[in-house]
């Protein structure tokens, strides 16, 4: 693409793509216009400074490729148990933690195996999504130093069973993770908002599809603060 410094078609296309993609929508709308606003213009300016900031490979809170940290990946879980991405047959580790707390308890809700290789643990906060996992209501209050949600949604019920399972700060405290692309699940940024203090925010790309936001990895790092 030429750029010619003038706003034609293929950037109102663009600008529509960017504001679906982040859910950037004014009251009534169901798809974005082309009119890049306040609220565009925040997006970009906070994207652009997350780049321009960005910390080297595996030295944050987020895997920033399928690959994870380094470890042996063909001991980590294939399909049936895994039902999203893979990289080379097993569990894809695209945007889930990576230097974890690790002072206690790990929880991965709704987790298909692709922090198994950190220490987490699988649980189903609802019995009708339990689907072999363990359920979160066998475990003691303030017990999970980290917990983390991958592509699901974050019902009233599952934000008050990770804000019981949050350990205390003053214990070592809680870190939570939420990551999911905008299809299925657009990212529930009040409810993540309104856990505690953002540490880490970041849009990780789909090696598959580079080239579409829909398929970027939206992800939210969260210390959990008491209520």
């Amino acid at each position: 693409m030429v750029v010619d410094g003038n706003y034609g078609a293929a950037t109102s296309a663009a600008v529509k793509t960017y504001k679906d993609a982040r859910g950037i929508l004014q009251p009534g709308q169901e798809s974005a216009d082309d009119i890049v606003g306040i609220r565009t213009i925040g997006s970009l300016d906070n994207e652009m400074d997350f780049l321009e900031h960005e910390l080297p490979l595996f030295s944050g809170f987020i895997a920033p490729t399928p690959m994870g940290t380094p470890h042996d990946h063909t001991q980590c879980p294939t399909p049936p148990r895994v039902s999203g991405q893979l990289l080379d047959g097993h569990a894809s580790h695209r945007a889930t933690p990576i230097n974890p707390k690790g002072l206690g308890r790990m929880i991965n809700i709704y987790g298909e195996g692709e922090t198994d290789y950190l220490g987490f643990v699988d649980f189903a906060t609802e019995a009708e999504f339990q689907n072999g996992r363990l359920m979160t209501s066998t475990l003691p209050d303030k017990c999970a130093n980290d917990i983390c949600i991958r592509s699901a949604p974050i019902s009233p019920f599952t934000k008050r069973e990770i804000l019981r399972l949050a350990t205390p700060v003053a214990q070592g405290g809680c870190r939570f993770t939420y990551a999911s692309t905008q299809i299925p699940f657009k990212t529930p940024r009040k409810e993540i908002l309104e856990l505690g203090q953002v540490i880490q925010q970041a849009r990780i790309a789909d090696p598959n599809h580079p080239d579409d936001p829909y398929e970027d990895m939206e992800v939210w790092v969260i210390d959990i603060l008491e209520f």
